[in-house]
Parts: structure tokens; C-alpha cells; sequence
């Protein structure tokens, strides 16, 4: 399907909806200032490729509520360009997980990372199991996130999982309104991780999460072209239950 190139745009200059892309397109009304790839996310629009209008997320996702758009924005693509991100925008995400809430404060979450063309990248590569190297391979950034479980009393935190948890969607949201693919996986060896990565006990690996700027769905493996679209949810009623646990 071709772009409607006379898309009317949002009268905002600057739209937190914005949806970036890795391929150039005509800046509209509606984009982030000194951006010129991409069209605004108040329209939920999704571009692959240039000139080619791809798929529109309200298509896949229909909120039963009236929520924030930040939030049926974000997804998990895997085509990524293969190319860096700066120290900068990195640390935008770190900042972004950094003001997660937490059980008494106490921020269990740790992110350990390695970014393409460092001597640290093949290790952490290496930890992938080979269904997620496939598409991994064109990330800027692998992280392995951990958590620590005991509060620096020694006491057990039992939350240590769930506040880390917040920490990884606080990142999520951010990587989606700055345009970057961010995609959490456990397909990726714990074991190995712990030991080669000098984890001490005391801290649980949790995920690992693959950062990178977009790319061409076309150059995915055919099965995993199948998959590149915004996945959609379970309704409210099969998660939320009044009273006691129901099936």
C-alpha cells in the first residue's frame, strides 16, 4: 500500500506520540523538531520502508479503555539497522529506568551492557541463544539485566523481580518514544551469564534486552518477516478478577 502523502498532521510541533523510523520520509507537522523520518505517531503509523506505508498499530491494537497512546505504541520489533547509538541516548533509557518505583526504595535493578565494535560485544553476543543471534546480530546495544535480592540490610526482598520488572518498562517506553527498537528476550543462556559476566550471588539474571535503531523488515529471515508486527493483548476480564483468583 502506497503512502497518502497529503496525511494530515497533528497541530503540535512537538507530539510524544511520534513514531520514528530508520528510513528517510517527507517531515510533517506533528514530527520532533530536526527529525525528518518519520511521521507522527498520533496517526499509530509504522514505516519499513521508504515511500511505503506498512502498517498502522490501531490496526493490531485496540485498547478497551481510554489510555495514553505511549503505551499501545510501544512494541518489539527485530529489524534493526546494525547501526551505534551514542553514550547519550543510551543513558536516556538508564535515566528513564532509573526513576522506577521500588519496594522502600531500594532499586534492585541492575543493567549490565555491551555495545557493537567494543571488546565486550562477543561475550555478551555469545550468550544468545541461536534464534535470537539471527536478529540480534544488528543491535547497538546488548544488555543483561539483573536484580538484587535482599535490601542492603540483608534482608530478603521479595519485590526484587517485580521492581526490576518496572525499571525494564520505564526503559521500554522511553526507547519507543525516542524511535529505537527495544526488545526484551529469555532466550539467552543464565547460567553462562552469571559466570562469564562475574555475577555475584545475591543478584538473580532476569532478561536480557537487544537496543538498536530500525531497520528494513525485509532483511529478517522470511519466518521472523511473518512476526515483525505490534502483537496484540489479553481483554481486561481474563486478568482482573474481583474478589479471589478466577480461571
Amino acid at each position: 500500500m502506497e503512502v497518502d502523502k497529503e496525511l494530515p498532521a497533528c497541530d503540535f510541533d512537538e507530539h510524544y506520540g511520534y513514531i520514528n523510523t530508520s528510513t528517510p520520509y517527507p517531515r510533517q507537522r506533528g514530527t520532533r523538531k530536526g527529525q525528518n523520518d518519520g511521521i507522527c505517531g498520533c496517526y499509530n503509523t509504522i514505516l519499513f520502508g521508504k515511500g511505503e506505508f506498512i502498517m498502522n498499530i490501531r490496526d493490531f491494537r485496540k485498547p478497551e479503555q481510554n489510555i495514553n497512546e505511549i503505551f499501545t505504541n510501544r512494541w518489539s520489533p527485530r529489524a534493526m539497522s546494525g547501526q551505534e547509538i551514542d553514550e547519550k541516548t543510551l543513558l536516556t533509557l538508564f535515566e528513564a529506568a532509573r526513576w522506577a518505583p521500588s519496594s522502600n526504595n531500594n532499586q534492585p535493578w541492575r543493567f549490565i551492557y555491551a555495545r557493537r565494535n567494543t571488546k565486550h560485544w562477543n561475550t555478551f553476543f555469545n550468550l544468545l541463544a541461536e534464534g535470537n543471534q539471527v536478529w540480534a546480530k544488528n543491535a547497538a546495544v546488548l544488555i543483561v539485566v539483573i536484580s538484587k535480592n535482599t535490601f542492603d540490610s540483608g534482608k530478603p526482598a521479595r519485590t526484587h523481580s517485580y521492581d526490576t520488572g518496572a525499571a525494564w518498562v520505564n526503559f521500554a517506553l522511553q526507547g519507543s518514544l525516542d524511535g529505537l527498537v527495544v526488545h526484551g528476550m529469555q532466550g539467552f543462556d543464565y547460567d553462562k551469564a552469571k559466570e562469564v559476566l562475574r555475577i555475584p550471588d545475591g543478584y538473580q539474571v532476569e532478561a536480557m534486552i537487544a537496543v538498536g535503531k530500525k531497520g528494513k523488515k525485509e532483511d529478517l529471515p522470511d519466518f521472523l518477516q511473518e512476526q515483525e508486527f505490534p502483537s496484540s493483548r489479553k481483554i481486561i476480564a481474563e486478568f482482573a478478577m474481583e474478589g479471589s483468583f478466577q480461571k
